[in-house]
């Protein structure tokens, strides 16, 4: 009825979970814990995938069937450490640190996505929680001031961010074929990109059902401190997508409070629609085709 699975989950639980919104230990505090890649513990540790007729959910003794993102379906065993133990036991300092750090992460992602929502709404993939989470966790790494358990993601550190893309299923390299420029003016608080002349139907990958298409923009001024953050957006006209005729010049820009203190952030979009016979612009249902990416960071002196 299984068989072992050769792709490993997309979280390991080595603690008890007490609902959806508690896992003890996921994948990426055991990675930091223990130094080994998730694949490497799967050598020892592996999940069980049902290969049967007949799928199953739910609990059956101490086992625990259930389907993945992927529609896949698994069985794993029950069981794990006590939630107490691992948050009193001296054994699991080292656990309890990179907990509070990677739960820290999983706050500036969060916070960092809400800032961005008008640009990356419907441009997103099913992973891009975990994927931003990780690399706030690997910028809290480099803090060299505060203790093990204590770092934060620095300001200076989020420069990194700049080239993120939302959408791992369709980057925006692979869609515009043209050099995009983005500039902050933390000065005057003006936010701009710039996309030179291009022909849509040799430099833009064509969305399949779409027939028109449009560029977004979205800045932030994002207070980690306070979990507050300032948004403008801006969108381009709509433009037919299968032409040869070369484009014009286009630059979008918004205006943040000018002088800011805070981190500033802007993203690009592309947002492909369809048109109706009346006339009216859809967004497609299937928004896997729209990239966006973060452009420009400045976070200051």
């Amino acid at each position: 009825m299984f068989r072992q699975c050769a792709k490993p989950p997309d979280n390991f639980t080595a603690g008890k979970e007490t609902g959806k919104k508690t896992k003890f230990i996921n994948r990426q505090v055991f990675e930091m814990e223990h130094e080994v890649s998730y694949n490497d513990r799967l050598k020892q540790k592996q999940m069980a995938k049902q290969d049967s007729i007949l799928r199953m959910t739910g609990n059956i003794d101490n086992i625990n069937f259930f389907k993945k993102s992927d529609g896949t379906y698994h069985a794993r065993k029950k069981g794990g450490i006590d939630k107490n133990r691992l948050l009193n036991d001296p054994k699991y300092k080292r656990t309890r640190e990179h907990m509070a750090e990677f739960g820290l992460a999983i706050k500036g992602a969060k916070l960092i996505r809400r800032s961005l929502l008008k640009a990356i709404i419907g441009s997103v993939d099913n992973k891009v929680s975990n994927r931003l989470a990780s690399k706030l966790v690997a910028i809290t790494r480099e803090d060299p001031n505060n203790l093990r358990g204590e770092r934060i993601f620095t300001h200076s550190g989020l420069t990194s961010l700049k080239g993120f893309d939302f959408n791992a299923v369709t980057l925006l390299d692979t869609v515009l074929l043209t050099q995009v420029g983005a500039e902050i003016n933390r000065t005057t608080g003006e936010c701009t990109v710039t996309i030179p002349p291009y022909v849509p139907e040799e430099q833009l990958k064509l969305s399949p059902d779409a027939t028109h298409y449009r560029f977004r923009i979205a800045a932030a001024a994002i207070d980690f401190a306070t979990a507050t953050f300032e948004m403008q957006t801006a969108v381009s006209p709509y433009m037919v997508m299968d032409t040869l005729t070369e484009t014009t010049a286009l630059t979008l820009g918004v205006t943040l409070t000018p002088a800011s203190v805070h981190p500033l952030m802007l993203a690009l979009t592309i947002e492909f629609v369809q048109e109706t016979e009346e006339g009216t612009m859809y967004p497609l249902k299937n928004g896997s085709m729209n990239p966006c990416r973060i452009e420009a960071v400045s976070v200051g002196g």
